[in-house]
């Protein structure tokens, strides 16, 4: 069987098709984790506090601060978070917090991402 794609007429090679696969997922997860970070307070809770560490993010929004911390980590490594090795904090930019709550509130995106990707029964 021989699979080409329709723009380019090119057969895809299994290093572009797992490539393409692994872009995938990391969306994917990265979906799930902004969408955990809503649910949980997680965004809240560095909008409304400043620079926070994971102890501080776990005791204000009662998630268990190795969550707390492998979640900033990865919204660090995302690029949405700051972090400051000297105080071990991180920091949301202005950017970001404009746009995970005033985008959320212009349109259906937070229902629909809640819809989607939270509401265990549609997980199924």
């Amino acid at each position: 069987m021989t699979v080409m794609t329709e723009a380019t007429g090119i057969e895809p090679t299994v290093d572009s098709v797992m490539g393409q696969i692994l872009v995938e997922l990391g969306s994917s997860v990265g979906l799930l984790l902004s969408a955990l970070g809503m649910r949980a307070g997680l965004w809240a809770a560095l909008a409304e506090s400043g620079p926070l560490t994971p102890p501080e993010l776990s005791e204000r929004t009662g998630v268990a601060a190795p969550l707390a911390r492998e979640w900033l980590r990865a919204q660090a490594a995302a690029g949405y978070l700051r972090y400051e090795p000297s105080s071990g904090r991180f920091t949301l930019p202005e950017a970001v917090a404009v746009a995970m709550f005033a985008g959320a509130r212009r349109s259906d995106d937070r229902r629909l991402h809640e819809h989607v990707v939270l509401d265990g029964r549609r997980l199924r």
